[in-house]
């Protein structure tokens, strides 16, 4: 897609602030996706909502909800929070949007990945599944799949690291008895 973009002339033929603003979005993910720059994709990513996106506006278009979605995605390195997010969450559970399209729904699978990637696995279960609900809620399967294969492998971490601390525990339990037994038989 990035060979695409740059190579067909095709940002100088556009006109619409609106086409503006999806060609650098679609862009910066390129950028993301295939370079694996960070630097260069939020750089675009944060130039396409400046077509059409002014600071009063309460009111987001789908395209700039997942301009949005992708820096905070992008800018989620472990152990950074994840007011971002918080924010596009919020303003999409306020109805602030111009109308629903399908393509909102990421933001879901974005936040519960990016905290997956994190190892918060019971809050990226829980944005997965409020992710699930809105999707029900608005009759929609466009990452349904994705949001139950997060809930699956959250379940499965969380299940993961239940065992291990289990074992781990045993363990400490385990030696400082055994320990304890060792000394009482030998006084004796």
């Amino acid at each position: 897609m990035l060979d695409y973009l740059d190579t067909t002339g095709l940002a100088e033929h556009l006109e619409l602030a609106t086409d503006l603003q999806t060609y650098y979005y679609y862009h910066g993910i390129a950028v993301f996706q295939e370079l694996h720059t960070t630097t260069d994709s939020l750089r675009e990513l944060q130039m396409a909502p400046d077509y059409t996106f002014t600071p009063r506006q309460q009111v987001l278009t789908p395209t700039e909800i997942l301009i949005l979605c992708s820096i905070s995605f992008i800018k989620s390195t472990p152990h950074t929070n994840q007011t971002d997010f918080e924010h596009v969450l919020a303003i999409m559970n306020a109805g602030r949007f111009t109308h629903y399209d399908e393509n909102i729904n990421i933001l879901f699978y974005l936040y519960s990945l990016a905290l997956y990637q994190d190892h918060h696995f019971q809050k990226a279960f829980a944005i997965a599944n409020q992710g699930i609900d809105w999707l029900s809620n608005h009759d929609s399967h466009y990452m349904l799949a994705d949001l139950f294969l997060l809930v699956a492998c959250t379940i499965k971490k969380e299940l993961r690291q239940k065992i291990d601390f289990c074992r781990s525990s045993f363990l400490k339990f385990y030696m400082a008895h055994s320990t304890a037994l060792i000394i009482v038989q030998f006084l004796i």
